[in-house]
């Protein structure tokens, strides 16, 4: 019997760190920087660049992806938001039950995240040559 908790201990262990963890993201927003860009405009407009952030915003079953602009007279555009169900990997890798064809040519496409070392991490690599792009998500 003492064995039989043992085992039912090391195998129950893994599965509510899991759980501690999905727990620590519900209800919680957080933002990684992607870059910048301009807007090609014929007259001069000081408010044609943006910077282009994506957004995590966890609810307790679902997440919401948010890929927004703002531009530099700080206007926010919202480029991409959607909502899917998501769960936390014994690996700590964020499965999102996302449809591909809804994330196509954004940010979001192709993006693994992770929980790594307390941090929020996206990896994806880059369709030109194959580099990894890594976003790091903090808190907001």
């Amino acid at each position: 019997m003492k064995n039989v908790l043992i085992i039912l201990t090391l195998l129950i262990a893994p599965l509510l760190k899991a759980q501690e963890k999905e727990s620590k993201l519900q209800n919680k927003t957080f933002s990684a920087y992607v870059g910048t860009g301009c807007e090609e405009v014929e007259i001069a407009d000081s408010c044609a660049g943006f910077t282009t952030y994506l957004v995590l915003q966890f609810k307790e079953k679902t997440v919401s992806l948010i890929e927004k602009n703002i531009s530099t007279c700080k206007k926010e555009t919202i480029m991409l938001n959607f909502n899917y169900k998501w769960e936390l990997t014994k690996d700590n890798i964020l499965k999102i039950y996302s449809k591909p064809e809804d994330l196509r040519y954004s940010s979001f496409e192709g993006l693994t995240i992770e929980i790594k070392e307390g941090k929020i991490i996206g990896r994806k690599k880059t369709t030109q040559n194959d580099k990894l792009i890594k976003y790091q998500f903090i808190a907001s």
